[in-house]
């Protein structure tokens, strides 16, 4: 049985103004000394926003400025499809979803 990991208060300060300044969770755990899940789940009981999707974005914006306003391809996007396939068995390939065959995700898990 794993020991239970006490948290002080000097830990509690700084996973708080750490995150609060936009610290990665590695770098926090690093810091307080503990596992990143152990972080993670600490910040989840001191109710601090554990997801920071507007740094996403941000980062996504230095380093290609002219795709941060872009919108997102749709699946199967023939632009996307070409990306993921590039190298592997399937370039060249079609993409072609589950229900255009007919089957749902739950008959694909299923079946051997």
């Amino acid at each position: 049985m794993p020991l239970k990991l006490h948290w002080t208060e000097r830990q509690d300060r700084a996973l708080r103004q750490l995150r609060a300044a936009g610290t990665s969770w590695e770098v926090i755990a690093k810091a307080c000394g503990v596992s990143r899940n152990a972080a993670l789940e600490r910040a989840k009981k001191l109710h601090i926003r554990v997801a920071r999707p507007s740094t996403v974005k941000s980062s996504i914006a230095a380093i290609a400025p002219e795709l941060s306003d872009r919108l997102s391809l749709a699946p199967g996007h023939a632009v996307s499809w070409a990306v993921l396939t590039e190298g592997t068995l399937l370039q060249g390939e079609r993409f072609t979803s589950l229900g255009a065959l007919g089957r749902t995700r739950a008959k694909v898990v299923g079946d051997s």
